[in-house]
């Protein structure tokens, strides 16, 4: 069953990075970003500190809202993303984690039901702590390096400039994707969202094929 506005529910949204400042606007910290905006446009802040991470709740119409920004560095981010649903009994189809892929085409948007860590070790280290593969996420494509350029490089450098009003379009509509897992669910959301996106590429070698959502989402 999919969930209405009448039914109220308990997201944790957790947006993926590293928590020092040389860090700040890597690629990698794009979950991060879209945190601190998705804060932003529910009136909270992301500032106690709970959960080895910065913490915040916010209420969306009848549903509560439950903010975190692991600051274990990525590698260490399910330690955080663990404490904050087992202490708050969030079930696993509820905690959406959003973060940089680097096999989604730049700047494109893609949501999940679950599947793989795709080589992301942030994503392993939650599937890891959660125990489990089934949980939404939010995939914000960074694209694949430049020829010769290290995947870590590259997602540990910053965006261009000539990047930024893309990435800021994306980053929106990631906050706008995480207001509707709340009030819509995912199955709904994912059908809005993902087909927003540019038009297909082929996946890489690392990308399963998009898990279709339970009926129960």
């Amino acid at each position: 069953m999919s969930q209405t506005s009448e039914e109220p529910t308990r997201w944790l949204v957790v947006g993926l990075g590293n928590p020092e400042k040389k860090y700040a606007a890597n690629r990698h910290n794009v979950g991060f970003h879209v945190l601190d905006r998705l804060a932003a446009k529910t009136g909270v802040s992301i500032t106690d500190r709970r959960f080895q991470g910065w913490f915040g709740k916010a209420a969306v119409g009848p549903h509560s809202l439950l903010l975190l920004k692991p600051t274990t560095f990525m590698n260490a981010s399910g330690e955080a993303v663990a404490k904050a649903a087992n202490f708050y009994k969030v079930p696993t189809r509820q905690v959406a984690v959003v973060y940089d892929d680097i096999d989604l085409e730049f700047p494109r948007l893609r949501l999940r039901a679950g599947g793989s860590h795709g080589g992301h070790r942030g994503v392993e280290s939650v599937i890891a702590a959660l125990g489990t593969r089934d949980f939404p996420r939010v995939r914000i494509g960074v694209g694949r390096p430049p020829a010769g350029v290290d995947p870590i490089a590259h997602v540990l450098s910053d965006f261009a400039p000539a990047e930024q009003p893309e990435i800021e379009k994306t980053i929106d509509q990631a906050v706008e994707a995480a207001l509707s897992l709340v009030t819509a669910g995912l199955a709904k959301t994912m059908t809005l969202f993902n087909s927003r996106t540019k038009a297909a590429v082929e996946p890489s070698v690392c990308e399963e094929p998009e898990p279709v959502a339970s009926p129960k989402e």
